[in-house]
């Protein structure tokens, strides 16, 4: 989710994929994307993490054979208190802001994309509110563990958490440990980065809900003007026609 508020062309696809796992309605055996499939929903991304590509783990590492897959250790209160600080607020948007994304979703189909998948990652997918059922959001929490130890080879994936630094994340990657230099000149591990915290996952969507009401913003505007060209044209018409 950190990046899907930048591009939300590809929530249709995402939405896609979700329906195609979890709606009963839709879903067929096997599951039935394919490497094509993936291929037009990650075209240009080395690698993912988090929703809603962490509905997929066994699957996308079906899809893609040669790709390495690293398991992240995440403290089970720590989880879900960050949910809650993010996921929770987003359920509890203020009155204005649903009126916001109520009147977008009208006039921008990117508002419109970004809403279904939010409501069938909830009502679908996972089928409750994260924020309003602690006990079923942690035993969802295990469950996607599970899955992903039950559906991926363990010779593929790295059982990693954040505070063993680059070492063993690198080593399983094949890659060196990133170096900078350091204030005394010498060459040093590189900081390990923290992002998408819960300040900027909450930024990051209003800066998405200002995006949208922008896009709204030009259409109504761009309706308005084909509707003024359109009274324009009917009105010479009808004067040409009394001339006549």
């Amino acid at each position: 989710m950190h990046s899907i508020p930048e591009d939300l062309s590809r929530t249709p696809l995402w939405t896609r994929a979700l329906e195609a796992k979890f709606d009963p309605s839709t879903a067929q055996k096997p599951f039935p994307l394919t490497r094509q499939d993936w291929d037009e929903i990650l075209y240009d991304c080395q690698a993912v993490t988090d929703l809603p590509a962490a509905f997929f783990g066994p699957e996308l590492a079906a899809a893609y054979p040669e790709a390495k897959v690293v398991i992240l250790n995440r403290d089970l209160d720590a989880w879900y208190a960050s949910v809650k600080g993010t996921f929770g607020k987003m359920q509890r948007w203020s009155p204005l802001t649903i009126g916001k994304l109520m009147i977008c979703s009208l006039l921008d189909s990117d508002t419109r994309n970004f809403l279904k998948l939010s409501k069938t990652m909830r009502f679908i997918a996972v089928g409750f509110s994260f924020a309003e059922d602690e006990k079923r959001s942690r035993k969802w929490f295990s469950e996607r563990y599970e899955e992903f130890r039950k559906g991926i080879a363990k010779e593929r994936r790295l059982e990693y958490q954040v505070t063993e630094g680059w070492g063993p994340l690198c080593e399983f990657l094949g890659v060196p440990v990133p170096m900078v230099e350091g204030t005394d000149g010498t060459m040093v591990e590189r900081p390990f980065p923290r992002l998408n915290d819960k300040k900027m996952f909450m930024a990051k969507y209003q800066s998405m809900i200002g995006g949208c009401v922008q896009r709204a913003k030009r259409s109504a505007l761009l309706g308005i003007g084909k509707l003024a060209i359109l009274g324009l044209v009917v009105y010479a018409a009808m004067i040409a026609y009394r001339r006549l």
